[in-house]
């Protein structure tokens, strides 16, 4: 992911020789749930589904303009990356030094605990990995804060998912993945707390059905699928975070 690095953190520096008012209003950091926001993510890679007969395919980048474009936003995602990795791309250009956006949205710590899936074989391993990804999202949002203190941050809950190891129940919810995802989003809303600029949503519930399957997701359980009305309400509800307001974001 050298090369890709290098193409955001150009990006970054681009929009901070930009005029203000032509910058990022709105900047999302995260991993390839992210990444797949972008234009330039190839609607065929990574388990995206086909489009459904008799209607027009929405790609993700076709949803996300449609929740966010009013707000001049940008994905800065990063597929595969883990908490370390954010925290290290923060530290090496992907952080605007001049341009900061008003709303910073950061959705990290899914490959975490997918690594976790499949390199530990008992909850109380999973369980002892949590306090070392809370500290690295703590640390990120550390550094989100410092470079711009009048930024409104938004760190969003872990999403359900499913894992590799899981066989027939993949889409089935609680898993073994449960406790420790809850553990970490338990972590990240007590950061919140702490912070009158800093907020924390977690939209993962509208992607579990009553029967508890993740039938919104395509893939591993794990991308949501933008073919989806669940899916498509999580975007929804995340646009709310994209207010340009302390007080709009108060109403998430």
């Amino acid at each position: 992911m050298t090369e890709w690095h290098d193409t955001l953190a150009a990006e970054v520096a681009e929009n901070d020789r930009r005029l203000p008012s032509q910058a990022w209003r709105l900047v999302f950091w995260g991993d390839s749930i992210t990444m797949r926001w972008r234009k330039d993510w190839h609607v065929d890679k990574w388990g995206a589904l086909p489009p459904p007969e008799g209607r027009g395919f929405e790609t993700p980048y076709d949803v996300f303009v449609a929740s966010f474009g009013r707000y001049q936003p940008h994905s800065l995602g990063v597929g595969s990356d883990q908490t370390a990795n954010l925290w290290w791309q923060l530290q090496h250009g992907l952080l605007p030094q001049q341009n900061h956006p008003e709303v910073a949205v950061v959705m990290i710590g899914t490959n975490d605990i997918g690594f976790l899936d499949g390199c530990s074989r008992w909850e109380a391993d999973d369980l002892a990995a949590v306090p070392g990804i809370s500290s690295r999202i703590r640390h990120s949002a550390a550094l989100l804060r410092r470079a711009m203190p009048n930024t409104d941050i938004v760190l969003l809950g872990v999403l359900p998912r499913g894992g590799w190891t899981l066989g027939d129940d993949i889409y089935q919810w609680p898993n073994r993945l449960t406790v420790p995802i809850a553990a970490v989003n338990n972590a990240t809303q007590a950061l919140a707390r702490l912070d009158d600029r800093m907020h924390y949503l977690d939209c993962g519930a509208g992607l579990i059905n009553a029967g508890g399957s993740g039938d919104a997701y395509a893939d591993t359980c794990k991308h949501p699928d933008t073919t989806s009305a669940a899916a498509r309400s999580f975007m929804d509800r995340m646009a709310a975070a994209a207010a340009v307001t302390k007080e709009d974001l108060q109403d998430i």
